[in-house]
């Protein structure tokens, strides 16, 4: 089994639009084959902070459903992510990635980003 629990933060006032815009990639993982639970939530105390909690049968069935990730109308929101440190390991192998960090009005930030290696 595999736990992945975490959280995001996402831009002041965007927490309602980030939770119903997350509501389909809920909807498609608990119906897809190998996922436990799959749980985007507010947190009850921090205004600015989402809660991430999934459960797979495994890894397999984890990355067959993570595919690219979120699409930019998610990502845009997000300020910081963080996940549970146990998820990764000193020696995992990892992809380097290009993501966007921020928006300035009309500047986008972008900037390089480790991520476990996905297989293929």
């Amino acid at each position: 089994m595999i736990i992945v629990a975490g959280k995001i933060y996402v831009r002041p006032g965007a927490r309602l639009d980030f939770l119903t815009s997350s509501l389909e990639a809920v909807v498609q993982a608990r119906r897809a084959r190998g996922c436990r639970d799959f749980v985007v939530a507010a947190d009850p105390i921090e205004a600015d902070r989402v809660n991430v909690y999934e459960e797979w049968e495994s890894e397999e069935a984890l990355l067959a459903f993570r595919g690219a990730g979120p699409d930019d109308g998610l990502t845009s929101s997000i300020v910081r992510a963080d996940v549970d440190p146990a998820s990764v390991k000193i020696g995992d192998r990892v992809e380097m990635t290009f993501r966007r960090l921020f928006t300035a009005g009309s500047v986008h930030n972008y900037f390089w980003k480790a991520r476990p290696l996905r297989r293929r």
